[in-house]
């Protein structure tokens, strides 16, 4: 059993140019430690174990722009994955701490187009190319059957989207939205738990997959 600390932050700042154009930037940066004691065994040191740290910084700009009279609306998207990864391990033979660090940046984008056929119909089609950095117990694993591997690179993938909604009338006392979405991803350097013939095992970046599918929601 191991104790894990984990730190997250969002900030949003909105520009409005008028009332059809605005800007939008965020800020989301998370810190995560993982001690290298196990609660279970008694004393400083487990050699199964290394002090882990990541930080997670994901930023973005948004700008979303009105037009037709408020029927159409585009939103426009580029961000920044940022990832720092640094393990300290104790040598006791040498009685020194052996460090290793890693930092990875990439740059994602998307856009989204949005219209209103009425006060009940609209429809959406987005296309993103997106990262997901990999968390904490994927990189460090859990210092039992899951070894840690610092150079587990992020997933890429893109993702087009076209949904639908349809709505009660603003006037109805009830109100009630069904809302349909066909999706397509195509997931790069996709994280995958691989296990030995021992039972332990790492997250790897394997090959590709593809994922596509409907979904129906109502509320």
């Amino acid at each position: 059993i191991t104790e894990s600390q984990s730190l997250f932050i969002r900030q949003q700042l909105t520009f409005k140019l008028s009332d059809w154009h605005a800007f939008k930037l965020s800020v989301a940066p998370t810190r995560q430690y993982r001690t290298a004691d196990d609660l279970l065994i008694d004393g400083p040191f487990d050699p199964a174990l290394d002090e882990g740290f990541l930080f997670d910084l994901v930023s973005g700009l948004e700008y979303t722009t009105d037009l037709l009279d408020g029927h159409l609306q585009n939103i426009a998207f580029v961000k920044n994955y940022r990832q720092s990864i640094r393990i300290e391990s104790l040598d006791p033979s040498l009685g020194i701490v052996l460090i290793d660090e890693r930092s990875v940046s990439n740059y994602g984008a998307g856009n989204g187009l949005r219209y209103d056929w009425s006060d009940r119909f609209s429809t959406k089609l987005s296309y993103e190319f997106a990262y997901r950095l990999p968390r904490q117990d994927e990189i460090f694993g859990d210092g039992q059957l899951i070894q840690e591997n610092l150079e587990l690179r992020p997933e890429s993938s893109h993702n087009v989207n076209l949904q639908a909604s349809y709505s009660s009338k603003p006037t109805s006392k009830i109100d009630w939205q069904v809302q349909s979405n066909l999706f397509f991803r195509r997931i790069d350097d996709l994280f995958f738990l691989l296990v030995n013939a021992d039972d332990f095992g790492a997250f790897q970046n394997v090959w590709s997959a593809t994922s596509q599918g409907v979904e129906l929601s109502g509320k």
